[in-house]
């Protein structure tokens, strides 16, 4: 049995013996491998506003980033965040989004709030652009570990103080 999507002029069948929304994300994916860029946002979107994963968001958000829309990437990530307050992939994703978008103090907010949430994403805080803002800003704040190995790192306090 088949679950079908109307999007736009076209029809989408979906499998129900699959989940509906990852199944949003394979055509999403496909769409634009085919450069059918309205095709992969439609799928984003029905899977973001029917869905409950914080990755139909985060796949919502960077697809509008690509086509150049960061206000409404900017928006997708925080409906996402709203809808997965502990979804550290989400959080850091936004994060890097707001560093290339030149909003560091922001960024840096909400790679905090990824850590605190999912210690995984600690890793971000080696990004260049976070160190150089937080050396810049912080004076105060430890240079780079070099030489350690990440087990003895993550014991020792970094330069965000998290």
């Amino acid at each position: 049995m088949l679950l079908m999507v109307l999007i736009g002029t076209h029809a989408l069948y979906v499998p129900i013996s699959r989940p509906a929304e990852t199944r949003l994300h394979e055509l999403g994916r496909s769409a634009i491998r085919q450069g059918n860029h309205d095709r992969a946002l439609d799928c984003y979107s029905i899977a973001a506003a029917h869905g409950s994963e914080a990755r139909s968001h985060l796949l919502l958000a960077l697809h509008l980033q690509r086509c150049g829309r960061a206000s409404d990437a900017r928006e997708a990530f925080r409906i996402g965040v709203q809808c997965d307050r502990n979804s550290g992939q989400l959080l850091q994703a936004w994060a890097l989004f707001e560093s290339r978008q030149g909003e560091m103090q922001r960024a840096v907010h909400l790679l905090r709030r990824a850590v605190r949430v999912d210690r995984s994403v600690m890793g971000a805080l080696r990004w260049w652009a976070f160190r150089n803002y937080n050396r810049h800003n912080n004076p105060l704040a430890r240079p780079p570990c070099r030489g350690r190995t990440l087990a003895s790192h993550a014991n020792k306090q970094n330069d965000f103080g998290i």
